[in-house]
């Protein structure tokens, strides 16, 4: 009887051991995140939204679309300011503004002494002014994250997207 114990204690271990290697390590993972991820906010009040990396490696450049209900909010005269990741560097920057979208491409200039960025942070931040009551979504449409040599970088292919919400009342906040 205790071998019996002993024995089936023995497949539970192996079948927890096997399990628990399975599981992925979420606490490392390539993100791209739109923050404060909610936020209700007046109409007429300005709002700034920050959008962030965790956990890149070589990343030396980024295109990214964000599209917003245009009806709800509008983007400001000077909108995007580029994030602390990018200290040290001076990237070469380009966005536009379509109707309901935002563009942005961000790229480290090519040569010897730049090193591509391997750390979380701010990639850059938006500001948007609330014209109508109801609720936007900000959600990243399209994305490329890119190495120095023009591929896609580590993980791309996992890269996990968190998007914002912003709720326009017409009643002011306390």
């Amino acid at each position: 009887m205790k071998k019996y114990h002993i024995i089936i204690v023995s497949i539970l271990v192996c079948i927890l051991i096997s399990a628990c290697s399975d599981l992925e390590d979420t606490s490392k993972e390539l993100s791209i995140t739109i923050t404060p991820v909610e936020s209700t906010i007046s109409i007429n009040e300005e709002i700034q939204l920050f959008v962030n990396i965790t956990d890149v490696s070589d990343l030396f450049g980024i295109a990214i679309e964000i599209k917003f209900d245009e009806d709800l909010i509008e983007v400001e005269d000077e909108y995007f300011t580029l994030g602390s990741i990018w200290d040290g560097t001076q990237p070469i920057t380009y966005t536009n503004q379509e109707t309901g979208r935002l563009n942005i491409a961000i790229v480290l200039e090519d040569n010897v002494n730049v090193q591509p960025i391997s750390r979380s942070g701010k990639l850059f931040s938006l500001s948007f002014i609330s014209v109508a009551e109801g609720e936007s979504n900000l959600y990243i449409d399209k994305i490329n994250l890119i190495n120095q040599a023009g591929n896609p970088v580590e993980d791309f292919d996992k890269v996990v997207i968190k998007n914002a919400t912003i709720i326009i009342s017409n009643i002011t906040p306390l």
